[in-house]
């Protein structure tokens, strides 16, 4: 196993249904952090204003998240980002508004512009986002329903996604998502995706498959059911941070696996004595401490990436190693920072730097901004006189060994006026950086249509193993997480989870 999301939450469900003897090997010391959660608290902010430097938003189709954090952590442990006062999103398009002349900062200003600019005048696609206009958009979401059903069927949405329904099903994925969507009239999904994409890391070209997996007709429904209902809230952040999820599961009595963890531990080769049917067990080599040990386990739970750990594998089968091989990421570098304070919301997005129409090659243009105070402590933002903000930049080519290179590209960005329209200014000081070196990893397009993800999930349980994680579904902590029980429902598991709370039993 392993102590990030995917591992955390098998750990939980297995020993709250009865699977006492889990042991959940971590690389990593015990930092307070998990997998790509990771919550920051900066002793000049205070514990009540986070910095999430990974996992941080929730969307309206987060059901299982959701309740987990109900039962964890209690009924109030999400919060609209800004709350009343700043929780307005911004999305400052300087090129676009170069030919419309006119300023574009909202939202609703750039999808209504850029889908003038692409497709058709004013009077046909009058997305300007009131209730009425709403209605307008939620005719291309009927379609984009059809759309999505046609290629993966009906089901439950998020955890392991069905294979294609046909071969024409096949043929459409068969190509990048936003080829799929503009090939079929849905610009205005796709440049609503792309916030979805950009707010998550994902980039924007990424394969029909995946942007099929992410953006599900009840996550785009939210969207306008939130402009008809102030009930729905389209994304939320945590209070006090994702990181608070994992650390009281863990700590939970229901299930508490503290115990089960060994911290430092690098696992350094795999052997499931397929060959001698005389060993049932399987022996697990890692180094801790400078010294080696070898755990036996009856079942091994792959939770970190496939391609790190298939080469650990004493012959691994065919299925294993191609997978593993087709496995492709991008690097994601995080950094928070403190400015002078300008006069900004709590969230603060540039679509145009994902996508290849505005910027021909992105690699390393900041993507998003979030003021930390105004976003979890609102009221707390006069106290303060700097600001906090965190920077995102997507980057496609990876990011090995680049910390102080795109340091450098996000403080170039973020005060240029050309570039983001109301610029930072004065002096920008760096205090903390977290490069995501193997972000979003999936299938290339070959090995999609060779049918390795569902490959290898049809593999699951067979030579005592089972992956599980991002690797083999999707880089979002409600598809690991839902995946997970997906898993344990294919293979005969009748699970229970969350656990019943005492007055429940």
């Amino acid at each position: 196993g392993r102590r990030g999301q995917a591992g955390v939450h098998m750990a939980c469900v297995l020993k709250s249904n009865g699977y006492e003897n889990i042991t959940i090997l971590e690389k990593n010391p015990n930092d307070g952090h998990f997998g790509k959660t990771h919550s920051y608290v900066l002793e000049e902010t205070g514990d009540s204003v986070i910095h999430e430097m990974g996992t941080c938003y929730l969307s309206w189709s987060y059901k299982h998240i959701r309740k987990l954090f109900e039962h964890y952590v209690g009924p109030d442990a999400t919060m609209v980002p800004g709350k009343d006062k700043f929780n307005k999103i911004k999305m400052p398009a300087p090129k676009l508004m170069q030919t419309k002349g006119h300023t574009i900062e909202t939202s609703d200003e750039w999808l209504y512009a850029h889908l003038e600019k692409l497709l058709l005048p004013p009077p046909v696609w009058n997305l300007v986002w009131d209730k009425a206009q709403a209605l307008r958009f939620a005719k291309d979401v009927r379609v984009y329903r059809k759309l999505h059903e046609k290629i993966m069927g009906k089901y439950p949405y998020h955890g392991m996604i069905p294979q294609p329904v046909s071969k024409e099903a096949w043929k459409l994925i068969d190509q990048t998502y936003a080829k799929l969507m503009t090939s079929h009239g849905l610009q205005s999904i796709l440049d609503l995706s792309a916030v979805g994409f950009g707010s998550y890391g994902y980039g924007y070209d990424v394969p029909a498959l995946y942007g099929l997996w992410f953006v599900t007709p009840s996550a785009v429904e939210s969207y306008i059911k939130a402009k008809l209902s102030s009930k729905v809230k389209p994304v939320e952040v945590v209070q006090k941070g994702y990181s608070n999820l994992w650390r009281k599961m863990i700590e939970s009595p229901a299930h508490d696996i503290r115990s089960s963890i060994q911290y430092g531990a690098k696992v350094t080769s795999i052997d499931r004595n397929l060959d001698d049917e005389s060993k049932k067990k399987v022996s697990i080599t890692y180094e801790k401490e400078g010294k080696t040990v070898i755990n036996e386990a009856d079942f091994v739970i792959v939770a970190a990436p496939m391609q790190e750990i298939v080469p650990l594998i004493k012959k691994p089968t065919e299925v294993e190693k191609k997978a593993s091989e087709s496995i492709e990421t991008v690097g994601l570098n995080v950094v928070l920072y403190k400015t002078k304070k300008k006069d900004d919301v709590s969230l603060t997005f540039y679509p145009e730097t994902l996508q290849s129409i505005y910027t021909k090659s992105p690699d390393g243009e900041v993507y998003a901004e979030r003021n930390s105070v105004r976003t979890y402590m609102p009221s707390h933002d006069e106290k303060h006189k700097c600001r906090y903000v965190v920077t995102y930049q997507h980057l496609p080519g990876g990011s090995h060994g680049k910390d102080e290179y795109y340091d450098k590209k996000a403080r170039e960005f973020i005060t240029s006026k050309e570039q983001v329209v109301w610029p930072t200014e004065g002096k920008v000081e760096k205090l903390y950086q977290k490069n995501w070196t193997n972000y979003f990893p999936r299938f290339n397009q070959k090995a999609i249509m060779d049918g390795y993800p569902w490959k290898v999930y049809q593999a699951e349980g067979h030579n005592k193993t089972w992956y599980i994680g991002s690797s083999v579904s999707f880089e979002s902590v409600e598809d690991v997480t839902t995946f997970n029980l997906d898993l344990l429902k294919e293979q005969g598991f009748k699970i229970r989870f969350p656990p019943p709370k005492p007055e429940e039993n």
